[in-house]
C-alpha cells in the first residue's frame, strides 16, 4: 500500500477513532489493565487509580498527537490541567446532594468552561478599557495636542469600553 493511502487517515477524526478502538480492545482483552475512576479519594489506592488513569490517558493522547505529526511541546501541561479539571468535575458530580439533582460531570465541565471563558473575556475587555483610559489620560495630561476630532473619537472609544 502506498503512503498516500495511509496519509488520508492522518487526521483528527481517524486518529481519535483509532485511539478509541485501542482503548476498547484493551479493556476487552485485558480488563484489569486500565484503572477505574474511584468514588472518593480517601485511600492511597484511589489516588493510585487516578494516577493510573492519568498515565493511560496521557500515553494514548500523546500517541495520537504524534500520529498527527504534531510536536509534544506544551502538550503535557495543558493535558494535565484539563485532566485535573476533569477529575474535579467527576468528584463534584459524585457528591450525593448533587447526584440526586441528576447533574453529571459534563454539566460541571461545561459550567467551568463557561466561567473560565467569561473571566478571560472580561479580563481582556477591562484591560482594553484600562489601556484606553490610560492612553486618554496620558495624552490629555501631557498637553499633547490632539485635533478635536481625534480627541472626541478617543473619548468615545474609551467610553464604549467603560460602558
Amino acid at each position: 500500500m502506498s503512503k498516500s493511502f495511509f496519509r488520508q487517515f492522518q487526521n483528527e477524526d481517524w486518529i481519535a477513532t483509532l485511539m478509541g478502538l485501542l482503548l476498547v480492545v484493551t479493556v476487552i482483552v485485558l480488563p484489569g489493565l486500565i484503572p477505574v475512576f474511584p468514588k472518593d479519594l480517601n485511600t492511597v489506592g484511589a489516588w493510585l487509580s487516578i494516577l493510573g488513569l492519568l498515565v493511560v490517558a496521557l500515553l494514548v493522547s500523546a500517541l495520537g498527537v504524534r500520529l498527527l505529526g504534531e510536536r509534544l511541546k506544551g502538550f503535557l501541561p495543558a493535558f494535565v490541567a484539563i485532566f485535573v479539571l476533569s477529575v474535579l468535575c467527576m468528584l463534584l458530580s459524585g457528591i450525593p446532594a448533587i447526584k440526586r439533582t441528576g447533574f453529571e460531570s459534563v454539566f460541571f465541565s461545561v459550567a467551568l468552561e463557561a466561567v473560565f471563558f467569561a473571566v478571560v473575556f472580561l479580563a481582556v475587555v477591562f484591560f482594553a478599557a484600562g489601556l484606553a483610559a490610560v492612553f486618554l489620560a496620558v495624552f490629555s495630561s501631557a498637553g499633547a495636542s490632539l485635533s478635536p476630532g481625534a480627541s472626541s473619537a478617543l473619548a468615545e472609544a474609551s467610553a464604549g469600553f467603560l460602558g
